[in-house]
């Protein structure tokens, strides 16, 4: 796992980044204050992790977007940075999830 300037930190029984090998494993989190600048607006913040990424993965990256706020605003400032991007959509069996269906499709189209 990848953060930038290792501002959390995770353990499992004290390997960073670990995965929990038992049910009696031991976990820690440590998150470091990084942050040595000017904080820039919310959406410059956001598009600076959006280039971090891009700079990081190669190819498409793959967003589950319900149709929320939190996805559409992931989605958008990929777009800005022209970041390929695999968009799924999840439908409920029951159909209880059929406005945000509707606004996820509107927001890719």
């Amino acid at each position: 796992m990848f953060y930038k300037n290792d501002w959390l930190v995770w353990k499992y029984d004290g390997i960073n980044f670990g995965s929990k090998t038992s049910p009696m494993s031991h976990f820690e989190l440590q998150i470091n204050k990084t942050i040595d600048r000017t904080v820039m607006s919310y959406y410059d913040e956001l598009l600076e992790n959006a280039s971090i990424i891009r700079d990081t993965f190669s190819g498409p990256l793959d967003l589950m977007l319900s149709g929320g706020i939190d996805g559409e605003i992931v989605l958008r400032c990929y777009h800005d940075f022209r970041i390929p991007v695999n968009v799924f959509i999840f439908r409920y069996e029951n159909n209880y999830n059929h406005h945000d269906v509707a606004h996820a499709i509107t927001i890719c189209d």
